[in-house]
C-alpha cells in the first residue's frame, strides 16, 4: 500500500525535513502541505502586523528564506 507524507522543512540548508502528516491520497498531502503554507503565512502577516504596529521594521526577507514543503511516496510495508 503505498502513503504520501507531507513533508516540510524550515531551513533547507541547516535542517532536514519532517513529516507534516501521512495521507492515503497525494491529494489528501498536497492539501496538507497547501493548509500548511496557508498557516504559516498567516502567522507570518500577524507577526508583521505587530511588529510594525509597535513602531519597528520587519524583514520579509526572513519569510522566504530556505522553506520548503514536498510530498514523498512511501511504501506501507508489515
Amino acid at each position: 500500500m503505498k502513503l504520501y507524507e507531507a513533508l516540510y522543512c524550515d531551513c533547507t540548508h541547516e535542517s532536514s525535513f519532517a513529516t507534516i502528516s501521512i495521507h492515503r491520497t497525494r491529494e489528501g498531502a498536497e492539501k496538507a502541505v497547501q493548509d500548511d503554507k496557508d498557516k504559516m503565512k498567516a502567522e507570518h502577516e500577524k507577526s508583521k502586523k505587530d511588529i510594525e504596529d509597535a513602531g519597528l521594521e520587519f524583514d520579509d526577507y526572513e519569510w522566504n528564506i530556505d522553506k520548503e514543503w514536498d510530498i514523498q511516496e512511501t511504501e506501507l510495508l508489515d
